[in-house]
């Protein structure tokens, strides 16, 4: 009996550890330099991996500096055009490969950004 509670204990155990794995693919960080642009609404990100900086636009302001941090499936955000003006970092969610880049700004507000999910397209410059 002892034998038959050790195989379902190390069974759910095992289970559990199985479940835990992630079926998005961890971004890859280079991936995400030039410039991306929303699908639905005025919105435009350029990433530079020389400075560390992203410059955002939309429909009220054209090349606001944030610079950004990514760890794994996340992005941090600093708003860094203005000294006169402090928002704290937020951190977000994302998902990107080849020619598509989601970030969810939904749980944080992040000074510049409407709080909902932007879906970006990989604009090309060829």
């Amino acid at each position: 009996m002892m034998k038959f509670y050790f195989f379902v204990i190390l069974s759910l155990i095992a289970i559990g550890f199985i479940s835990c794995n992630s079926d998005l693919p961890i971004p890859n960080n280079i991936n995400i330099v030039g410039r991306w642009i929303a699908r639905d609404i005025a919105d435009t990100l350029t990433f530079d991996s020389n400075t560390g900086v992203v410059y955002h636009s939309n429909a009220s302001f054209h090349n606001e500096q944030y610079q950004y941090q990514l760890k794994g499936d996340s992005i941090t955000l600093i708003y860094a055009s203005s000294e006169d003006y402090y928002s704290p970092p937020t951190t977000h969610l994302y998902y990107m490969n080849k020619e598509y880049l989601s970030i969810d700004f939904k749980n944080a507000k992040c000074y510049g950004f409407p709080q909902k999910v932007i879906n970006y397209l990989r604009f090309n410059n060829n």
